[in-house]
């Protein structure tokens, strides 16, 4: 989380396969499996948590969507912002818990604190969820369409991070280690994909199946290929089943690191 103290734009993490680092808009070979990881029930007491805001423009008029979330302060929390392919990313502030939380706990007090306030309503759609997979890649495939509209949203959510922030800290059971001073953008690039794309879950709920085709190793084989904008695109190898060969599945990058196994074939 610290690599983006004090901002960065045009932020790009390392991306790994095993000891693989990727680069970024390059096809890889690779077997793909179903495997999920399921978050915990709760955070600890003592834990460093990082409180988090996030930006989605899908549509050309209307509200834009702002989706809070919380994550482990860990070395690598920024990459799993990014993953999530926003158009800014805004940490509200990095917290030592006194108590055990609820996992979507202090998120939620954001909501309940932003949802108080009918200015930010009227510009917002609330969320802890990242908007459906199609409307955040019809985002990035029309991103030079948005305008400058956006530079004033980013304005307004870190209005919203500080007084969340504010909120936060003065909960006797959190300990402020560090404000609202963190965040990133990820580089403005439109994003190609076809419009005949799935998301991720369908690809996984296919490959769920009984009877479903997958290779003598348990998953399917495809071309993987991760953007620098955080969505990453999975091309079917395999010669029958999923669509067929040339299916593409497209999805944020964060949905492959928690619902599936990656292994690469060459490099």
């Amino acid at each position: 989380m610290w690599q983006v103290f004090g901002g960065v734009e045009g932020f790009k993490p390392c991306v790994y396969v095993g000891f693989n680092e990727l680069e970024f808009d390059k096809p890889y070979r690779v077997v793909l499996k179903v495997s999920r990881v399921e978050p915990p029930e709760t955070r600890r007491r003592g834990s460093l948590v990082a409180v988090y805001a996030l930006l989605y423009k899908t549509q050309r008029y209307g509200k834009a969507t702002l989706k809070f979330g919380s994550i482990s302060a860990s070395i690598g929390g920024a990459g799993l912002l990014w993953a999530q392919a926003p158009l800014y990313a805004g940490v509200v502030g990095v917290f030592r818990l006194g108590r055990d939380l609820e996992l979507e706990y202090l998120e939620g007090r954001c909501v309940r604190l932003v949802k108080g306030l009918s200015r930010y309503r009227e510009l917002f759609n609330l969320t802890y969820r990242i908007p459906a997979a199609k409307h955040v890649v019809g985002m990035w495939r029309s991103v030079d369409e948005l305008g400058s509209g956006v530079e004033e949203l980013i304005d307004e959510v870190e209005g919203i991070s500080r007084a969340c922030f504010d909120h936060l800290a003065g909960l006797e059971y959190l300990d402020p280690i560090y404000g609202s001073d963190m965040w990133l953008r990820p580089p403005i690039q439109r994003v190609e994909a076809g419009p005949n794309h799935l998301n991720l879950q369908k690809l996984t709920q296919y490959m769920g199946r009984e009877g479903a085709h997958v290779n003598e190793c348990g998953g399917v084989r495809g071309l993987l290929k991760v953007t620098p904008v955080g969505l990453c695109t999975f091309t079917i190898l395999d010669s029958a089943g999923f669509g067929g060969v040339g299916r593409v599945y497209v999805d944020v990058c964060r949905k492959f690191v928690y619902e599936t196994e990656i292994s690469l074939e060459e490099l």
